[in-house]
């Protein structure tokens, strides 16, 4: 699968990738503050996913970059959220880590936290977002990184026609 994207934004063209084997950045590498900071530019890892949309789209190839953005984004090691109440923390229900698909899963995501809370039977299938659903791995950084570095491509590869 071919794992681009483009589309229109403010006048020009945004073209981004759902990388495979995605560098990984522990939170306490980055500088403090990082809160909506970007990460630096990293051709060599962008280059082959370029080279792939500049095929499919001719235009790119000669198009000017304006600007390379290579911002960080959260992944759970299977790509999926994390929704439910947290063990040990009575009271806390979590909503997050929606990945690269917020706005797609937002609609489901709230029918899925507000049956919880309300005791109700979830009209959607929310075992599979369990915040515990990890158990033990959750705690091996290794396993981790090794998981989240392949959850961009993995959900894009499953969906996207080629």
């Amino acid at each position: 699968a071919d794992l681009v994207y483009g589309r229109e934004e403010v006048g020009g063209q945004l073209m981004g990738c759902f990388d495979e084997q995605a560098n990984t950045v522990a939170t306490s590498d980055l500088p403090d503050p990082f809160a909506f900071s970007l990460l630096p530019d990293n051709w060599d890892k962008f280059a082959p996913y370029f080279e792939r949309a500049a095929e499919l789209f001719p235009a790119l190839a000669e198009a000017p970059v304006r600007t390379f953005l290579n911002g960080p984004e959260c992944f759970t090691p299977d790509g999926n959220p994390l929704i439910g109440p947290i063990d040990g923390c009575d009271g806390l229900w979590v909503c997050t880590a929606m990945n690269s698909h917020g706005v797609t899963l937002s609609g489901g995501a709230g029918h899925i936290i507000a049956d919880m809370i309300e005791g109700k039977e979830s009209r959607f299938p929310a075992h599979i977002y369990a915040p515990d659903r990890f158990g033990d791995a959750a705690e091996d950084e290794a396993w981790l990184k090794a998981k989240a570095a392949d959850a961009p491509s993995l959900f894009y590869s499953q969906t996207n026609v080629s």
